[in-house]
């Protein structure tokens, strides 16, 4: 009994402590247009590798980028858009760059007022 009682006691306050633990980043959403195409980021501040994009044109799927730390890569397209590091919290807007076919553009991206 007093076993089971001492084995309740750890599991409680195993459970108490891992509900406590902070988050580790904190979602930032963007969006940037471009040539009839809407980028979609999804920025973890505080964590930018577990950042997502997502690609969306009219009359196709939208399609998530492949990532690699802060460079995005499209299957379809094959664009390459980069993310530069951030250094503040949550900017009101990203510069990146687009590359397609030799050329780079330049991106902004907007700090979606609504956050969703």
């Amino acid at each position: 009994m007093k076993n089971l009682i001492v084995s309740l006691l750890l599991v409680l306050s195993f459970l108490g402590l891992k509900a406590q633990q902070p988050k580790a980043y904190d979602i930032v959403r963007y969006t940037a247009k471009y040539a009839k195409q809407t980028l979609k980021l999804d920025y973890a501040d505080g964590y930018p590798a577990a950042s997502k994009m997502s690609l969306m044109q009219a009359g196709t799927k939208t399609e998530v980028l492949e990532s690699d730390g802060l460079i995005f890569t499209s299957k379809r397209t094959k664009a390459r858009i980069v993310v530069p590091e951030i250094d503040t919290d949550a900017p009101k807007f990203i510069t990146a760059s687009y590359e397609l076919n030799g050329k780079i553009i330049k991106l902004v991206f907007n700090r979606r007022k609504k956050n969703n």
